[in-house]
């Protein structure tokens, strides 16, 4: 059975806390940037909501909503475009890794049945720059695939199974995502994906029943090899 596997970033496979606090701090600095302003403040606290399983460009959409400006096509372009610029002109390799990330991903990788990709609400460039810092891209070889260029989980997840077997991977008897958020249940819910919920992240209750939960990579290794077996 052929089996494609989707991993969310934040709080799925990285810490919050750390270095990943640069990843708001980007898109603060842009949107200041870019529309002249001064805002102090992260993102969350501007637009006075929680962005959990938000993707980049839900969280410039709203950004621009509470500072009352009209999105345009060209503005998201600039936006993505200063974001990755800034975030790479910050960051530095100093992530903390979700516990039991390396092992599970490693064994997962040596499936010959299995292909891993990502599905972030981070825009590409920053996704795979937080890939690359944190050790992870040898389980992600193919660079498979769906960000937050897009809007929406839904059309994330559709893109990563796209790439998939775009890049000739395929067809796919079972499609599992792997996320921290109620968003990432939902999405994969609404793909045709199981979902698997880490409680690694700042969510911790109220997930879907369909989505199979867990503690963490570590303390459910082997609960997580026997559910994906």
């Amino acid at each position: 059975m052929n089996t494609f596997i989707s991993f969310d970033i934040d709080g799925t496979l990285i810490k919050f806390g750390g270095e990943s606090v640069k990843h708001p701090i980007a898109v603060r600095d842009a949107f200041n940037e870019l529309l002249k302003l001064k805002i102090k403040e992260y993102p969350e606290k501007f637009i006075a909501k929680q962005s959990d399983g938000w993707t980049d460009s839900q969280l410039c959409r709203e950004m621009l909503k509470s500072a009352k400006i009209t999105p345009s096509h060209d503005l998201l372009l600039n936006f993505q475009k200063k974001t990755e610029d800034i975030y790479y002109s910050i960051i530095k390799p100093n992530f903390n890794i979700v516990p039991g990330a390396h092992k599970f991903l490693s064994y997962l990788s040596q499936k010959p049945n299995i292909v891993l990709g990502i599905a972030t609400g981070n825009f590409e460039k920053i996704a795979w720059k937080k890939i690359q810092l944190s050790n992870l891209e040898k389980y992600f070889s193919h660079h498979i695939g769906g960000f937050g260029n897009s809007l929406t989980r839904k059309e994330i997840l559709q893109n990563a199974l796209k790439d998939a077997i775009t890049k000739g991977f395929g067809p796919f008897q079972r499609m599992i995502h792997v996320g921290d958020t109620k968003s990432d249940a939902v999405a994969a819910f609404e793909c045709g994906f199981e979902s698997i919920i880490m409680k690694t992240g700042r969510q911790k209750d109220g997930f879907p029943k369909y989505a199979k939960i867990f503690n963490d990579f570590e303390t459910d290794f082997q609960k997580l090899i026997d559910y994906i077996k």
